[in-house]
């Protein structure tokens, strides 16, 4: 009953949006995260982010670093994501690139626009 009621009123998410997610909640935690707070800000499970952290690792977008003891017994340490430069100007690049594509969606549909600052040319 209850799950096409859902399905109809939630949108999924794209993979670049979850990406874009994931870095904006590292962008605000420049000292490093764990991954518990990365699912919880994305809206993920942790076995869900952990792909996705590999990949832009892969990227170079995000990077880790191991500090502290070794937790208890199972001799893992804490790994901290971070966001890199090169991550950071990914974020900046999507941002502007869905900006764009919502103001043209709304050209095409008819709407009175409400051009960005970016946008609009200076006086000649």
């Amino acid at each position: 009953m209850f799950g096409s009621l859902c399905s109809a009123t939630l949108k999924k998410r794209e993979r670049l949006d979850i990406f874009a997610d994931i870095l904006a909640v590292l962008k605000h935690k420049p000292e490093g995260v764990l991954i518990t707070r990365i699912s919880y800000g994305a809206g993920l499970p942790i076995d869900r982010v952990k792909p996705m952290l590999d990949g832009l690792m892969r990227c170079e977008l995000v990077a880790v670093r191991v500090r502290g003891d070794p937790l208890q017994s199972s001799l893992i340490q804490r790994r901290f994501y971070y966001v890199t430069k090169k991550g950071l100007e990914f974020l900046d690049a999507y941002r502007t690139i869905k900006n764009l594509l919502t103001f043209l969606k709304e050209v095409e549909v008819g709407d009175k626009p409400t051009v960005p600052m970016d946008y609009v040319s200076a006086p000649e």
